[in-house]
């Protein structure tokens, strides 16, 4: 096994999910008509070509089986899951409103990510990008990361990467704890299934709540 590689594998799904988001966000701006949940989308989709190519050249280098285990899916878990997402959710979205933090930061790139259409909303940010970034952030970089350190600080760090990755302290702050459930759920038996589910009933309701309420 190549040990350079297994030092530095873990950094490579973030940074190559960033360089593609940003690619698809300045793709998108010069297409007229273009919203922000147009740019997510296309960012997701190609961000998942990217980790597929990717996976597979730490197979190569790595062997197979190299540090995840196989989930098996349960749908009461995914539904389960996907409902405790929607209300962790709603309660962060209150909590920080509570707190007074909306008064004191910026949350224009969400605000313009909520005025897209409803089903590049759906389409994007509330099923493909959950999947996307749970790849990332829990099913690559996470299970890498367990390679070279303890499973708690693994998920501790991927936490930080996904939340530093959403850009701006409102979104810092609130994919923060975000990350620590999503990473913890991944190391139970709901796995990578349930942590995506979780992720998509946390965006699905968000956008419900930024559409409705």
């Amino acid at each position: 096994m190549n040990r350079s590689w297994l030092i530095m594998r873990w950094a490579l799904p973030p940074l190559v999910h960033l360089f593609i988001s940003e690619w698809a966000a300045l793709f998108i701006r010069q297409q007229k008509g273009g919203s922000s949940a147009a740019a997510v989308t296309l960012g997701a989709v190609c961000s998942m070509a990217a980790l597929y190519f990717l996976r597979r050249l730490d197979e190569r280098i790595c062997g197979s089986g190299n540090g995840t285990r196989a989930q098996r899916f349960r749908l009461w878990r995914c539904v389960a899951s996907c409902g405790v997402g929607a209300v962790f959710s709603l309660a962060g979205a209150r909590l920080m409103e509570a707190a007074g933090l909306f008064g004191h930061f910026s949350n224009a790139p969400q605000e313009a990510l909520f005025a897209s259409p409803l089903p590049f909303l759906i389409a994007g940010p509330g099923l493909l990008v959950p999947f996307c970034e749970e790849l990332v952030y829990r099913q690559m970089t996470q299970q890498w990361l367990k390679s070279l350190i303890p499973a708690p600080a693994a998920v501790i760090a991927s936490s930080l990467l996904f939340a530093l990755c959403h850009g701006n302290m409102l979104q810092f702050l609130y994919a923060l704890p975000m990350g620590l459930a999503l990473g913890w759920l991944c190391e139970t038996e709901a796995g990578l299934p349930g942590a995506v589910c979780f992720h998509a009933g946390a965006n699905l309701a968000a956008i419900a709540a930024a559409r409705l309420l």
